[in-house]
């Protein structure tokens, strides 16, 4: 294989087992777990206080990022530009993974069948 298949078929690969552990994650862990048939110790007992938590985590996500950036503001600027290319490659790697996975279990709701043909014997 050329080096480009390689790196495909890696980026492929981690793709793969990142979907297949969160697809585990919700459907062994997390749904059993909002469904009261086990406890796996999530913080939350309920799709509602799940929802509730997301929403906290989002806005704690966009803290933290504006965190880094100020921490970062503070180390010597050739370390410091380094330090932010690491840290935003990482963070921007698992988002687009994430963004993957999302639009690859995306379902697009069918129109309802409304018509019936003016002809149809019932």
């Amino acid at each position: 294989m050329s080096e480009g298949k390689n790196g495909k078929f890696f980026a492929n690969s981690r793709q793969e087992m990142f979907a297949a552990r969160v697809e585990w994650e919700i459907c062994q862990r997390i749904l059993p777990h909002i469904n009261q048939q086990a406890n796996h110790g999530y913080p939350f007992d309920s799709n509602d206080k799940m929802l509730e938590l997301y929403i906290r985590a989002l806005v704690n996500a966009h803290v933290d990022l504006s965190s880094i950036n100020r921490a970062a503001a503070k180390m010597p600027p050739e370390y410091r530009d380094a330090f932010r290319y690491v840290a935003f490659r990482e963070i921007g790697a698992l988002m687009k993974a994430f963004l993957e996975f999302a639009e690859q279990r995306t379902v697009q709701k069918r129109p309802a069948r409304t018509f019936v043909a003016p002809h149809a014997r019932f």
